[in-house]
Parts: C-alpha cells; structure tokens; sequence
C-alpha cells in the first residue's frame, strides 16, 4: 500500500513539474490538457492498475524534456503539441473503458486483456532526456471501432500502425463484453511463418486470458463444447481457413453466426482469399451481426467490397489518417531512357541533402521509391560514392536500403 501511496504522489509531483512547464512557457493549451487528465485520477484507481500508471506517470515526467521553444510558428513545437494531445488521448481512453466496463459481468477478464493492450501499446521512452512516448494509433481509435455499427469494417491504415497486432485484443474484450455469446474470432495472415511469429507475440501478451489454435481441426472442436468460459482465437492462412469451414459443412455444425472474422492483409490476394471471401459474402450477411467481418489492409481493393454489398450487408470505414506534420513533397521524375532513372534519382537526392545542409529546406526524410532490385542496388551504390564526396555536409544522414 505504501508503493502504491508513492506512486500516486509521485504521478501528483510529475503532474505538478509538468504544469509549472507549462505556465512558465505560457503553454495555454497544455496547461488545460494536463488539468483534464489530473481530474480523472485517484488514488483508487492508481492501487489498481499500478503497473499502467507507473507507465502514465513516466510519459507525463518525460513531455518536462521538450527544450525547444514553445513558438506556435515553430514547427518543433507543432509536433510537440501534437505528441501532447497523444498522450492526453491514451489516457482518457485507458480510464473510459475502466469506467465503461465497471460492474459488467467479465469486468476483471476484460480490464487484464486491456491492461495487456495497453502495456503492449504504450512505450514511454527509456531515456529521460527524450519526451516522446511511442504510442500505437491503432490504440488510440479503440473506441472507434468499439462503437462502430457496421456489419463489415474496411480497416485501413499504414504499415507499423498496430492493427495485426492490437485486433486480436480489440475483439476479445468484444468478445467478453457481449458476455461470449459470440466467442470464436479467426484471423489470417498471408502465410506460416507469419502464422507462427503471431501466435508467439500473442502467447507472450495474452497469457492464459483466451485461447489460441492454429489447428483447424483442433479449433473446430472448441464449436461443440457447451460452457465456453473465455474466448478463442483462430490463427489461420486462408487455405486453412477453408479447411476448417469444409470441415464444419461435412459435420453440420455451424460457425458463421457464432464467429467474427478477420482477413489481414486482404490486398495479398490468390486464388484461397478470394474463395474465403466468397464463402463470407455467402454465409455472414444472414445473421447480420455488429463486426461480423473486418479487412485490413494499407492499400485495399474496393471491388471486395462490393461481393457484400449484393447481401445488403452494412459497411463502415475505420480509417487511420496519418497526420504528417512535416511537409511532405513528392518528386516525380521522368526520364527519356530507364537506364537513366537512378542517376537521376542520385541527382535529386544530393540536390536536396545539400539544401538541407545549407538550410534552404528542413531536415528530413527521403524515401526514393522504383521498381527492380537491381535498380535499387544500383542507387544504392551510387549514393554512397556521392555521400563520401559530401562527407563533411552529410554526417547526419543515413541510407537505408530496403530492397525485395
């Protein structure tokens, strides 16, 4: 108990150092942000989830690390504010679903595998001289998708956004909070190897709060037991998927109106993602269940869509807007010849570090975009010959390759 006291006094004493920050820059902004978030925390709730406001409080103590100057016209100063907002959002969402799931049945089973989304989503950062706290978007629009009325949900958002890993948990507390009338949730990805690095990542966070199979033999026999107690979650390649529904047929037990699904990476399509897609048009608008399916993918193809409109099956967008603070200018380079393609993109490339060198332009990323690894390679190659030319303009960048 006297741990807990400290640490609720200590998140008091980072609040109050991040306040006198605050006044001191006259940051108005932060200054009511920071009070919103003091109002919603007690002690009560700091006994509890220990573990997730010692998380808390170090993200609060670390936004004290901007040392920049607290100038709306500063751009710096414009992704800080942002950072900010971040942070007062994952917060209030952590304590609304506390409040929202408070006396429900499965309280306790939903707050641990919420608690797991949250330590899995939420990274304040080790060094304290740092003040971002690594936060996954996808969290932060958790209540989007929990409020969402739709019968299939296009789910897009960039690479490194969090969905693959944060869907699994977003539909088990669904599961949980509908009191597992609707328990089995499947989700695939394009192969085993994913397959396999998933249902490690998910063992090491779930813990012994569902069940995770990859088996569809396996899995479909969880269909006849009559108390199922947590719920259980399919791993599955698309080929498998079709696996377990033939089996199901042959058996008549039926899984469409007792299970969600999930298609990851819907864009990779084959020929096995368009036969599941079509026996999900077949079998899901029936029963015209809340979240029965969602598609997710940075890039999806809105044909797919269309095979369940045909059912009247109603379709709502969750869309993660990327908000790029940074300018972000694309160059599009034509060329007379294709041999001449990646000495022009050395040429813009040295164009712009020399423009960041001499402050004509802000420091940043660039990220040459073409097709071919040889072509690829080649740039590279290129590069690094001009890059030593450069060498005292040039000792912060980096080149990265990516080539596949």
């Amino acid at each position: 108990m006297e741990q807990t006291s400290a640490i609720y006094e200590g998140m008091l004493q980072s609040i109050a150092q991040l306040e006198v920050c605050y006044y001191k820059n006259s940051f108005r902004g932060g200054i009511n942000d920071i009070h919103d978030i003091k109002k919603k925390i007690s002690k009560d709730l700091v006994e509890r989830f220990e573990p997730e406001f010692q998380l808390i409080q170090q993200s609060i103590r670390n936004l004290c690390n901007f040392h920049g100057d607290f100038n709306d016209k500063d751009q710096l100063f414009k992704i800080y504010k942002d950072h900010v907002k971040t942070i007062k959002k994952s917060i209030e969402i952590f304590l609304e679903f506390i409040k929202m799931i408070k006396g429900k049945r499965y309280e306790y089973e939903m707050a641990e595998i919420f608690r797991r989304l949250f330590k899995m989503s939420f990274h304040p950062p080790e060094d304290n001289n740092i003040y971002e706290t690594l936060v996954y978007p996808v969290y932060n629009i958790f209540f989007d998708f929990f409020n969402m009325n739709s019968n299939i949900i296009n789910f897009k958002s960039s690479t490194g956004s969090g969905k693959t890993r944060c869907a699994p948990f977003m539909f088990s507390i669904l599961s949980y909070y509908e009191e597992l009338k609707m328990p089995f949730f499947i989700m695939t990805q394009p192969g085993k190897t994913i397959i396999d690095d998933k249902v490690e990542d998910f063992t090491n966070f779930f813990g012994d709060t569902v069940i995770l199979e990859t088996d569809p033999k396996k899995y479909l026999e969880y269909y006849k037991q009559q108390n199922i107690t947590k719920p259980i979650i399919g791993l599955f390649s698309p080929r498998s998927l079709l696996v377990l529904i033939s089996k199901a047929n042959k058996k008549h037990i039926k899984i469409f109106n007792r299970t969600r699904f999930c298609l990851d990476e819907i864009h990779e399509r084959d020929n096995y993602t368009d036969v599941v897609i079509s026996r999900l048009a077949e079998n899901c608008p029936p029963f015209k269940i809340n979240k029965h399916i969602m598609m997710m993918s940075a890039t999806p193809d809105d044909r797919i869509f269309k095979v369940f409109n045909r059912n009247g099956y109603k379709k709502g967008d969750l869309i993660l807007t990327d908000k790029c603070l940074f300018p972000i200018k694309d160059i599009s380079i034509t060329v007379k010849n294709t041999n001449e393609t990646g000495n022009e993109a050395v040429k813009n490339t040295i164009t712009i570090i020399d423009n960041m060198a001499n402050n004509k332009s802000l420091q940043g990323h660039i990220l040459i975009f073409t097709s071919g690894r040889q072509r690829i390679l080649d740039i590279h190659r290129q590069l690094i010959v001009e890059l030593k030319e450069h060498k005292r303009k040039v000792q912060k960048v980096r080149l990265l390759l990516y080539a596949e």
